[in-house]
């Protein structure tokens, strides 16, 4: 294909492409939409990198490492998982875009920093380019079309109103149709999709233009000499010796520690702080260590055979001391997961200790084969990206219950250490376990697990009610929604005897406390007194019966959530009209995203008390 005709081609691409992310994404959530875009992109840069001859092992393995990657967003909920997810999408994107002029393995380590960076700047300044260039003045370049085609359109827009009024005003059906069209949502709406379109477009468009009218550059020669490193041997010898003379004497104390640990305990250490002793510190060691070892054995220089063979023996010698290290707090953090449970935190913790393990196997295979710094960086990018893909695959908040269950029902967690609570905490992921455990459990954890079953039942239903998005679609989710579904009435059942328990705690509070005040606040606490004169008095109590409001109330239609009946009611006392209604509670708490919670509420009197009742988020041990 020409060379001309290959920039109406990015041209028309960069349209297309940026039309449907905006389509896909726009007030939507990341789900399938996410995937379909990663698969568009990578058709799009795959297609362009075979017309520009730019195709190679790097790009093919890092698209497979995008879509896989992107596809994690249609199975799991978990909002951490998501977090890092993305951002490990959003690197590995532009670095991928690099590869188009020189492929991954290829790169040095200052270039993983550089060319993310560099590809982002130039995505949104390349467009800028042919407008300044006298090279293409004169010319039928892609900006000059874009600016043509753009006073094309403010040409044609008063003739298109001019025709609209005429063909309005003879026509009522057309009349209504553009009247319906150009409401406020619609022309709100419309303004903010065509500005979209146009950022995606600059963008994209930039990106593309970018690295396929960039010069490829020509793969390093090897005659080229290297980059002398500092004569640095015996500065660097004696920093590794003393850190590693160091960590021999800690790991011998940690054999004689973890094989001796009953009896350090029976002498007085209490069994958490023999467990968790010192767990995070040993993390942040190992990873201070890894980048010390590494750092210096890049930039040091062995000035014969000799002193290369000493380096590399050092530098291994010290790997291999970081390996007890890891262990030991690996299983420091079991024996306290055993006793204390599973959290989100700990098995986090678990899984940077065994990719921790894995880089170590790496640096030694590098120290041992004398392997190229270049192979070395890409290694640990493909690790990296692997393991965290087998990671959010796995339903790590299913594990979680499961474990914390299992360990409960074996004795090894207490009941004062057993909090159901917690598992409110989790995504959508954890329902089917802890559907599993409500219908085998029984008595009071049967109810208690039950009482926040409910709620996420609540928030489900309000959120399909105000319209299920296909674009959001989630497996999980959608498995979560089913079994909840189906388990709704026995859930709803035992939920409530739960509840009564709550208020009856709160009942015998209340006496208490009305013994204990004075005439005047006796008043105001007496069951007969009117806090919200003509109003609806919402009291919400927690799991221990007290009473705990929210900072905001959103109430909204119970058949039509789409439909506001109020928004940011700070008071407790709110006037509604008899009816069922949807109720958002919001704590207003910006760094935790479990603060909202969701009530069904009936009002039979619009002049009474409606009790709610708070899945109160437990207060986690750590320690």
């Amino acid at each position: 294909m020409k060379k001309k005709y290959n920039k109406y081609l990015l041209l028309f691409l960069s349209l297309v492409n940026s039309i449907i992310i905006v389509l896909l994404l726009y007030k939507s959530k990341l789900g399938i939409n996410f995937f379909i875009i990663n698969i568009v992109l990578t058709c799009i840069i795959t297609y362009l990198a075979y017309i520009y001859k730019r195709i190679n092992f790097s790009l093919v393995i890092n698209n497979i490492l995008l879509i896989t990657l992107s596809s994690s967003f249609c199975i799991t909920n978990s909002k951490p998982i998501q977090i890092v997810a993305f951002n490990l999408w959003g690197y590995l994107f532009f670095l991928n875009l690099y590869t188009l002029i020189k492929p991954n393995y290829k790169f040095e380590f200052w270039r993983y920093i550089a060319a993310p960076i560099e590809q982002f700047v130039m995505g949104l300044i390349s467009p800028v380019f042919p407008i300044f260039s006298k090279k293409f003045k004169g010319k039928s370049e892609i900006i000059p079309i874009v600016m043509r085609i753009a006073v094309g359109a403010i040409i044609a827009l008063p003739i298109l109103c001019i025709f609209v009024a005429l063909l309005a005003s003879g026509d009522l059906v057309f009349q209504k149709i553009f009247e319906d069209i150009f409401s406020g949502y619609f022309i709100k709406d419309s303004i903010s999709i065509v500005m979209l379109v146009i950022v995606a477009f600059w963008i994209t468009l930039g990106i593309l233009y970018y690295n396929f009218h960039k010069k490829r550059k020509e793969a390093v020669k090897n005659e080229i000499k290297k980059k002398r490193k500092p004569k640095l041997f015996i500065e660097s010898m004696t920093i590794l010796l003393l850190v590693e003379f160091l960590f021999l004497i800690y790991n011998v104390v940690q054999i004689t520690y973890m094989f001796g640990g009953e009896k350090l305990i029976k002498k007085g250490i209490s069994y958490s702080e023999y467990a968790r002793s010192g767990f995070f510190e040993l993390m942040i060691s190992s990873i201070i260590a890894i980048i010390l070892i590494g750092t210096l054995y890049k930039f040091t220089e062995a000035k014969n055979k000799r002193e290369g063979i000493v380096l590399r023996v050092v530098s291994l010698f010290g790997i291999i001391e970081l390996m007890p290290m890891l262990v030991s707090a690996f299983y420091r953090l079991y024996m306290y997961e055993d006793a204390y449970s599973f959290t989100r935190l700990r098995v986090y913790s678990h899984l940077l200790i065994l990719y921790l393990f894995i880089i170590l196997i790496i640096f030694a295979v590098k120290f041992l084969s004398r392997l190229k710094e270049r192979v070395f960086i890409y290694t640990i990018q493909i690790v990296t990206y692997v393991s965290f893909i087998i990671i959010s695959f796995i339903n790590i908040d299913g594990f979680i219950v499961r474990a914390n269950i299992s360990n409960y029902e074996a004795g090894k967690t207490s009941e004062d250490n057993f909090d159901p609570g917690y598992f409110y905490l989790l995504s959508y992921d954890s329902i089917p376990n802890q559907i599993d455990y409500f219908l085998s459990a029984k008595g009071e954890r049967k109810e208690e697990i039950a009482y926040y079953l409910e709620s996420e039942y609540i928030e489900l239903e309000f959120k399909n009610k105000k319209g299920a998005d296909i674009r959001e679609y989630n497996l999980r989710h959608k498995l979560a929604k089913n079994l909840l579904d189906e388990n709704i009435e026995e859930i709803r059942e035992y939920s409530e005897k739960y509840k009564e328990r709550i208020y009856d705690i709160y009942m015998e509070y209340l006496i208490e406390e009305k013994l204990e005040l004075s005439d005047y606040d006796n008043k105001y606490y007496h069951d007969d007194y009117d806090h919200c004169p003509n109003d609806i008095e919402f009291t919400f109590l927690n799991r221990y019966g007290e009473d705990y409001n929210y900072f905001r109330l959103d109430i909204y239609s119970y058949d039509n959530p789409n439909e506001v009946v109020l928004l940011n009611e700070s008071s407790h006392c709110v006037d509604l009209k008899k009816g069922k209604y949807y109720i958002i509670a919001d704590n207003n708490d910006f760094f935790n995203n479990y603060s909202k919670e969701y009530y069904e509420v009936e009002v039979t009197d619009e002049n009474g008390e409606i009790i709610l009742y708070r899945r109160n988020l437990p207060e986690l041990r750590i320690d």
